[in-house]
């Protein structure tokens, strides 16, 4: 027997939906741009130092096989043959102290950028606590009659902190990204076909994000109803 229960559960969700909003909505994510205006030199900062920080990981497998190819090979070569080492022992000392170079840029470009990222992060979700209680302020008594207080404190507490973990997320994985898409460029070009059994396994990693995102969404809005 039926008793309407699957008819029950979609207008549920249907008004979840209206209620509490969709999970992703680019109308919400438009109007958080004023919020972002005001720090967006260090959004530039941020950027720039993530390409620089990018840059010099990738550098480091390429460093290493430099010097292994040209002054260690030729130089093992040469030994074999008697030669002088001082010219292939000044190369080295120069690579090395390259590659110190190479890691102290990684490692002040990376802290700059989360740095960066974390004001930016916390300026807008202070901006957007104070603009909305603010307007919860301005609320006439009839609203708050009218308005269940777990919602509210939903809107205020649960969507604002929602808001922070997103930000600390968006740090995270934009330098992941930047740092997984030069790795696969210098895959590529190091070795081609190796690059291209590295990346077979791609479409199996977006299959289980998709399937995962149809139940992540499923889960998310139903906690918020909860919560309310």
């Amino acid at each position: 027997m039926n008793l309407g229960l699957g008819h029950m559960s979609a207008s549920r969700g249907q008004v979840d939906e209206e209620v509490f909003g969709s999970v992703y909505d680019q109308k919400v994510i438009l109007r958080l741009l004023p919020y972002i205006k005001p720090y967006r030199f260090l959004v530039i900062v941020s950027l720039i130092a993530m390409l620089i920080y990018t840059v010099t990981l990738v550098a480091v497998p390429w460093l290493i096989q430099w010097g292994i190819d040209n002054p260690i090979k030729e130089g093992m070569e040469a030994f074999g043959r008697e030669e002088p080492l001082d010219d292939y022992i000044r190369v080295l000392n120069i690579l090395f102290i390259v590659f110190i170079a190479n890691a102290l840029i990684n490692w002040g470009t990376n802290y700059l950028q989360q740095y960066a990222m974390q004001k930016v992060g916390q300026g807008v979700l202070f901006r957007l606590r104070r603009a909305l209680f603010g307007h919860v302020q301005k609320q006439s008594l009839s609203y708050f009659d009218n308005t269940e207080v777990g919602r509210l404190m939903s809107r205020v507490q649960g969507d604002v902190g929602q808001l922070q973990e997103f930000a600390a997320l968006v740090v995270m994985s934009l330098g992941e990204l930047l740092s997984l898409v030069g790795i696969v460029i210098a895959l590529l070009l190091m070795d081609l076909e190796l690059g291209l059994i590295t990346m077979a396994v791609l479409p199996v990693l977006i299959a289980v994000m998709v399937i995962w995102q149809k139940y992540a969404k499923k889960t998310f809005s139903e906690i918020r109803r909860r919560i309310s």
